[in-house]
């Protein structure tokens, strides 16, 4: 299988991270070495461990291209995707918290049969409610 130690260099461990998108299983394996030997030399090295959160960064910053880009090709689950994870502040949720009169929290998750007009406007009530 692989070796239990490494003795290769910090750039070929670099770039066996970059050639593999930041995946340390797969770069191990590249290495020819076990996958708990590689997290364990990241962890003891800061110029790998801050490679390995750069090329993380990029992969998110890929992911979230591609999820703009299906949002721009009109595709309705990605747009929800989006708007529900990053436009809270604005009402779009899938949760709704509210707050009873025995002082008890509520927590309500689907509302999947209301439009986004009718779930917004209970938001409204429900605010209206708390407030009188």
């Amino acid at each position: 299988m692989g070796r239990l130690h490494s003795t290769h260099t910090i750039d070929e461990i670099i770039v066996a991270l970059e050639n593999n998108k930041g995946l340390v299983t797969l770069a191990a394996k590249e290495l020819g070495i076990w996958y708990q030997s590689l997290y364990a030399r990241i962890s003891k090295n800061k110029r790998l461990k801050d490679k390995l959160i750069e090329i993380r960064e990029q992969n998110l910053d890929r992911a979230e291209n591609s999820l703009i880009a299906s949002i721009d090709k009109g595709n309705f689950d990605a747009t929800k995707f989006y708007l529900t994870h990053q436009g809270k502040e604005r009402g779009y949720s899938e949760i709704i918290n509210i707050k009873a009169d025995v002082s008890t929290d509520m927590s309500i998750e689907d509302f999947s049969k209301l439009s986004l007009e009718e779930r917004l406007e209970l938001k409204k009530l429900l605010e209206k409610a708390g407030n009188s």
